[in-house]
């Protein structure tokens, strides 16, 4: 039980924070113009995957907490969640490479700053491609070797019905 209420409340996290990072590239300031730079367009489709991933984990926590099983989920739904392990590795990476930068710039802090925001980016790709394999080699074996149904042994002790 405890495992299930944890589980509720990291979905609901989760999708509160799904949520919020949805709005905010929604309503990601314009030029007084109304268009958007092309680099705008792609920040706002990449944050939209990886709120959509993260909402997707908010959803299979959510099912968990409520049913006590796991939420099946298709091919696509793995891609998905494994585009989603981008914000861990970025963010958890971020806080020693800021400091690995402060402690190590020699006079040009801006650069530094920007050493670490793309290692921590390049960690995060990283962690993301690898969740993406994971999660694919999972589903494929999956496939190939689905569970047995409950109740499919033969035999006297789980065939109940068939005894006379």
């Amino acid at each position: 039980m405890a495992k299930r209420i944890i589980a509720a409340v990291l979905g609901l996290l989760a999708m509160a924070a799904a949520l919020w990072l949805a709005l905010d590239m929604w309503f990601i300031p314009t030029e007084p113009g109304g268009s958007k730079e092309p680099f705008d367009l792609i920040f706002v489709f990449v944050g939209g995957l990886i709120s959509v991933a993260i909402g997707l984990l908010a959803l299979r926590f959510l099912h968990f907490g409520v049913t006590g099983r796991p939420l099946a989920i298709g091919l696509i739904g793995r891609l998905l969640l494994g585009l989603g392990c981008f914000f861990p590795g970025f963010v958890f990476s971020l806080i020693p490479s800021v400091i690995l930068a402060a402690r190590l710039r020699s006079g040009n802090g801006d650069r530094a700053i920007n050493v670490a925001f793309s290692v921590s980016a390049g960690i995060g790709v990283l962690c993301s491609a690898l969740g993406v394999v994971h999660f694919v080699k999972k589903h494929r074996a999956g496939t190939r070797n689905p569970q047995p149904p409950a109740n499919s042994l033969s035999g006297p002790e789980t065939n109940l019905t068939s005894q006379s």
